[in-house]
């Protein structure tokens, strides 16, 4: 099946990484970070991605041609910025009759074959979305079902407690058709505040309960999230060994002190020197007696001896 990707933001919240790589192009242990949104599939169901990009775009073509994704990939451009249903709208003659979509910077920990089993079970839905209960509806569209507990009755986004009683939140991953995509306008639109609700009063989306870890990696700290679910699911890789990942080819002090963290090829960290939750990129040169918690350290960044850092984020 087709998988779409919408990557069309700058990435602002983890500047100054993404100054000058996109963040579907960040790397990810040793992966780029839309490579691991894609694991929420088998690669066999997958036969082609398309990418809505709209930031350092032949930046990301090229890092997508340098690690080559075992998939054909195409990344589509946006002029500017144009919504989640904007960007759909915008790429309909490379749409398939049917497809998946996902956010590009959201790792999900269920498998994302249910989707597929529930396209079958509902092969005339226009949308099928998954959902995951939450305690706080305002930072999520929240789904609504009829009695039958499957077809979605409303979409509300981001309701205040009083305005619904559901929990289902949208879980970022959609089983969408073309034929929805073409009900909205060209221009800039909202998949949630322009589709869904159209698609929910018209009884035409289905909504699939899933359970699992969730990350946006948005932000620094949701990034170290995303680092350590990354980790959790690479222990049959080399390199990954309880919450650590080290690349084989870094060259690491026996006695450093490393928990929780990601360490790139090639990086070099001197005696002494202490690494919590952190995600030490290629290249990076630590010396020695440093101490660094939940840091984000860029490629070939030099952290000077004795640093003590929480939270930076260096490029």
């Amino acid at each position: 099946m087709q998988v779409v990707v919408l990557a069309g933001g700058q990435g602002t919240r983890l500047r100054p990484w993404t100054l000058t790589r996109p963040k579907p192009g960040l790397m990810l242990l040793d992966r780029p970070l839309l490579a691991h949104v894609l694991d929420l599939f088998p690669s066999d169901a997958i036969t082609s991605v398309v990418v809505a990009a709209g930031y350092l775009v032949d930046d990301l073509r090229s890092i997508l041609d340098e690690h080559r994704l075992p998939w054909p990939v195409k990344v589509i451009k946006e002029e500017e910025p144009l919504g989640t249903g904007g960007a759909l709208h915008n790429m309909l003659d490379d749409l398939e009759d049917r497809f998946i979509c996902l956010n590009g910077d959201v790792l999900c920990g269920f498998d994302g074959a249910e989707i597929i089993e529930a396209g079958l079970k509902h092969p005339k839905a226009e949308a099928i979305l998954a959902v995951r209960e939450v305690e706080d509806t305002q930072r999520f569209g929240i789904i609504e079902f009829m009695p039958d507990g499957t077809t979605i009755a409303a979409f509300k986004e981001k309701p205040r407690p009083h305005e619904t009683t559901s929990r289902w939140a949208s879980a970022g991953c959609y089983m969408l058709t073309r034929t929805a995509i073409e009900r909205l306008s060209t221009g800039v639109s909202s998949l949630e505040r322009d589709l869904f609700p159209r698609l929910a009063s018209d009884e035409h989306a289905f909504g699939v309960q899933v359970e699992g870890e969730f990350v946006d990696a948005g932000t620094p700290e949701s990034w170290i999230e995303a680092v350590a679910l990354a980790i959790s699911r690479s222990h049959d890789r080399d390199g990954s060994s309880g919450d650590v990942w080290i690349h084989p080819e870094s060259v690491i002090d026996p006695e450093t002190r490393i928990t929780g963290s990601a360490i790139g090829a090639g990086v070099q960290i001197a005696p002494g020197s202490m690494i919590i939750d952190c995600d030490i990129q290629a290249g990076a040169i630590i010396e020695s007696e440093c101490r660094l918690e939940r840091c984000l350290i860029g490629p070939n960044v030099v952290v000077e001896q004795g640093t003590q850092l929480d939270g930076a984020v260096l490029a």
